[in-house]
């Protein structure tokens, strides 16, 4: 305490922002505008933000950005994002008026005792059915 007042919520603050200053180099890099197509990419990690960000500026479509993103995620945060993993996706198809659920979930335990891992026939799954852009892309 100093003059009778609690530095504790001042000090927590200015520990948060001094945090704040990491990902500088990384959001730099990545192009500011989305020319005729708008969206949004968010994540745990900026670099997968930038990558799927960088897919919509390059004319991808949401599909094609969560891929991006979760590729990136795979690489710089597996724990999140492991190639082992499985998932469910909804994706609504705004022209026909629909929703599709893809699930790649794990598939059952082999004779090995390991799953069939799901995430990366559920990201080819996506994109074959819904992505604008090349898969090289």
């Amino acid at each position: 305490m100093i003059g009778g007042r609690r530095l504790g919520p001042v000090l927590i603050l200015a520990g948060l922002l001094a945090g704040c200053g990491g990902t500088a180099g990384i959001l730099d890099t990545a192009p500011r505008t989305v020319p005729d197509n708008y969206g949004l990419v968010v994540t745990d990690e900026p670099a997968a933000s930038a990558a799927g960000r960088e897919v919509l500026a390059a004319g991808g479509n949401a599909i094609d950005a969560g891929i991006a993103a979760y590729f990136a995620l795979a690489v710089t945060l597996p724990g999140s994002a492991g190639l082992a993993g499985g998932g469910v996706c909804l994706a609504h198809d705004g022209a026909a008026t629909t929703v599709e659920a893809l699930d790649f979930s794990v598939g059952p335990p082999t004779a090995g005792g390991f799953g069939a891992p799901g995430n990366l026939r559920g990201m080819f799954a996506l994109h074959a059915r819904y992505g604008r852009l090349r898969w090289e892309q």
